[in-house]
């Protein structure tokens, strides 16, 4: 169990958390759909902690200068629409940079 000080314990754990999944995004291969499409889902289904982890994770990747290289992956792997609405936000987001 976490101690918290002033909730930085809890911060710090979700910042970890945050970045060891946007880093699995970025970099991992094969591309991890399911981390993807567990993320989507949280960001609609989740407690208020999971959409505001899913809601950072899913702003970062877009964010992303090679996120748009995923975008094919997404669209071929994925059956959850709307994780290839994301898929499809985040190519509009690289083409509008």
């Amino acid at each position: 169990m976490t101690t918290l000080v002033n909730g930085h314990a809890q911060q710090n754990g979700f910042e970890n958390q945050i970045q060891q999944n946007l880093n699995q995004l970025l970099t991992a291969d094969p591309f991890p759909i399911d981390l993807l499409d567990k993320i989507v889902a949280e960001l609609h289904n989740g407690t208020p902690q999971q959409r505001q982890m899913s809601q950072n994770i899913l702003v970062q990747f877009k964010e992303d200068e090679t996120s748009w290289s995923k975008v094919d992956n997404i669209l071929t792997n994925t059956k959850n629409n709307e994780t290839k609405y994301f898929g499809l936000q985040a190519l509009e987001h690289a083409i509008d940079k």
